[in-house]
């Protein structure tokens, strides 16, 4: 009778460790579920990430052309300011009048407007 109660004992420990063998191996698998998700995830933001870098590279490229073109604008700006002025002081002097002040644009009308005075 006590070999009857031992080895019941024995039997509801063995299934109390089974159900807890069960119950771990379905925690491994769903461990495991959670680690390919997590694989999945990472491998998915690493490209998202190497698309931002090549978006950033090709932004800075776009920033870079667009200042040196604002560059050669502004130049082309002051070029053309200076020969404005230089032609508008010409005009000014096939017109009789006096060499306009510097940074100022004589606006008086000249029968020679348009062409280069005679050096």
């Amino acid at each position: 009778r006590q070999l009857r109660t031992q080895l019941s004992t024995a039997e509801a420990a063995q299934s109390a460790t089974l159900e807890k063998l069960s119950s771990a191996e379905k925690r491994c698998a769903e461990l495991g579920n959670e680690r390919k998700a997590l694989e999945t995830q990472a491998h998915d933001l690493s490209q998202q990430l190497a698309a931002a870098e090549l978006d950033q590279a090709r932004t800075v490229e776009q920033l870079y052309a667009a200042h040196k073109e604002c560059a050669a604008l502004l130049e082309l700006e002051q070029h053309i300011h200076e020969v404005t002025r230089c032609a508008s002081a010409s005009l000014q002097l096939d017109a009789g009048g006096a060499w306009p002040e510097p940074g100022t644009v004589a606006t008086r009308r000249s029968p020679t407007r348009g062409r280069l005075p005679h050096a």
